[in-house]
């Protein structure tokens, strides 16, 4: 391979490698989509009801303290059995390294709380392209492709070891 690169610790085509990462790029643009435009009826209704309490500019900004508030929402997104919308259409899962199981909410809502973190999400983006980013490290996680899911680099099966 010429150029290869690593995936979950192990070389890659690029071809493969970008492929991959650009399933769960397009993913979260998805997941992030369809949950700004579910919110939106939520903020709106809110927005209204502060104007026509008449609360003037306070309306508006109890409306973007909503929004803000509504966010750690969209951190249970993969907890759909490992998938999200998002991942469910580009044929992405989260599963567990360790057991090969599929992500909970639990899961999901522990590996995506960097995100609250300014700019995190870029460096999220760079990190696709190694496999793991920072929640998956902490909350023994992976997105594997379904398409490939019996490949060694996506299998979860990993050989008995006796620790210790």
């Amino acid at each position: 391979m010429k150029k290869a690169k690593p995936l979950y610790d192990t070389l890659v085509c690029k071809k493969c490698l970008y492929k991959f990462a650009n399933r769960r790029q397009i993913a979260y643009i998805i997941d992030n989509v369809v949950f700004r435009i579910a919110i939106s009826p939520v903020v709106f209704g809110i927005l209204v009801a502060a104007q026509q309490a008449k609360l003037g500019e306070a309306a508006e900004i109890l409306a973007s303290i909503s929004a803000y508030l509504l966010i750690p929402i969209f951190f249970f997104k993969d907890g759909f059995s490992g998938y999200s919308l998002g991942k469910l259409i580009c044929g992405v899962r989260l599963v567990n390294v360790e057991t090969g199981k599929p992500g909970g909410f639990g899961m999901s809502f522990l590996r995506n709380l960097p995100m609250l973190i300014p700019f995190v999400i870029l460096v999220m983006a760079f990190q696709l392209q190694k496999g793991n980013r920072w929640g998956d490290r902490w909350t023994k996680s992976k997105v594997i492709w379904m398409k490939y899911k019996d490949h060694p680099i996506f299998s979860t099966n990993t050989p008995n070891s006796s620790s210790s």
